[in-house]
């Protein structure tokens, strides 16, 4: 009896062990902020931060990496979709991944902020969220192959590998920490001009849009006059603040503008 009553003692200790491990398992598995992720949002093809319209061949020999560390790059709607998700390496295959980690994390903590307080804006419509991901077999063929695999996912916009000594797929690029979320200098292949030229403060460039916002960090030091219609420093559709942006920003010895003249109607 003595015997039997031993086991039945070891048998509850078992089961209770069995119990708090895989408790324990399921609060690792729980990310920090407490949120559970949300299935994979539908892209929208009208929204340009869900479409990807700089497709790039990495099988190309100008691209140079050795295949450790790969980004992926959320659409604008599954970033929002699963804005306060802590993404950790228990989400991704752990044959492949053996780390993760947030690219830019101000922009994301800018960017819960201001849906937090329902702040919806342009930084939040053309917010896209990077993670890094380390490779558990680095080479450069498994990279090019999960980079494939990654492009199959609708939540993905894109998939790229990160380039030896630091750089990017250009030799001439911006510095602006926004850079990742301007569509339209992917648009009009922005740094491959840059590598050509990145321009001169001595050029004057003459501009009829919307208005201007004089104030801009971009702009309140390169543009020299503002003349023409009723308000030139009011840029109510806030279309000539972004075109003069593009035209006249100073980053890695960047064009800067010396003179702007302004057509409101």
């Amino acid at each position: 009896m003595k015997a039997k009553r031993i086991i039945v003692a070891m048998l509850v200790l078992l089961i209770v062990c069995t119990v708090f491990v895989a408790c324990n398992d399921d609060e690792q598995e729980t990310p920090s902020s407490g949120v559970v992720r949300k299935p994979t949002a539908d892209p929208d093809p009208n929204n340009p931060y869900d479409v990807d319209t700089f497709c790039r061949d990495y099988r190309d020999p100008k691209y140079e990496f050795d295949g450790t560390v790969m980004t992926i790059t959320f659409t604008n709607s599954e970033s929002l979709n699963n804005l306060f998700y802590d993404f950790s390496i228990r989400d991704f295959d752990s044959e492949k991944f053996i780390g993760v980690e947030e690219s830019y994390e101000k922009e994301l903590q800018d960017a819960r902020s201001f849906v937090s307080k329902n702040q919806y804006n342009e930084i939040t419509e053309r917010y896209i969220r990077t993670l890094e991901l380390t490779l558990k077999n680095p080479s450069r063929d498994n990279l090019l192959s999960y980079i494939d695999e990654f492009k199959q996912d609708k939540g993905i916009l894109w998939a790229d590998p990160k380039l030896l000594g630091g750089g990017t797929w250009f030799e001439t690029t911006s510095n602006d920490p926004y850079r990742n979320s301007q569509w339209g200098l992917n648009k009009i292949d922005i740094n491959g001009a840059w590598d050509t030229t990145t321009g001169s403060s001595s050029v004057t460039v003459g501009l009829i849009d919307s208005g201007i916002d004089s104030s801009h960090a971009d702009l309140s030091a390169n543009v020299s006059s503002l003349c023409c219609g009723t308000d030139p420093h009011s840029d109510k559709v806030n279309h000539g603040t972004k075109v003069a942006g593009v035209i006249g920003a100073v980053g890695n010895n960047g064009i800067g503008v010396s003179g702007v003249c302004w057509n409101v109607k």
